[in-house]
């Protein structure tokens, strides 16, 4: 299980990925180049903090419109994404404003003792 400083240096390398992108500098390959998902992506994202938020991973985040976006927008199935128009940067600056939202999860999810908290149950809180 990741460390309360390993898990902060992960989100703080997914947020510059989509500086990058959002300033037309880098790529996104999913799970290939995000820091969050290779240090969280070998127990179905257990730990990292967007699936701590959505319990859903990535899929309960913005990063859905991101690839639903470039998939029938742009009717890419490329594994490499980037800016092609001004809804991608628009897509790219809430997934960059959104990662950084997390910084307070990641304080939240750890104890004064760098020991993980678990996430509370909501299975009984219906979705909306």
């Amino acid at each position: 299980m990741a460390t309360y400083e390993e898990t902060k240096e992960a989100l703080e390398g997914a947020i510059k990925k989509w500086e990058l992108i959002y300033a037309n500098a880098g790529t996104d390959e999913g799970v290939d180049n995000c820091p969050l998902c290779e240090l969280f992506n070998y127990d179905e994202c257990t730990g990292c903090p967007v699936d701590y938020v959505t319990n859903k991973g990535c899929l309960g985040g913005p990063y859905l419109h991101w690839y639903s976006h470039h998939r029938y927008s742009h009717d890419s199935t490329k594994t490499s994404l980037t800016i092609e128009c001004t809804r991608c940067t628009e897509i790219a600056l809430n997934m960059i404003n959104y990662l950084k939202s997390l910084h307070p999860v990641v304080d939240e999810m750890f104890d004064k003792n760098d020991k993980r908290k678990v996430r509370p149950d909501t299975s009984d809180i219906p979705e909306f």
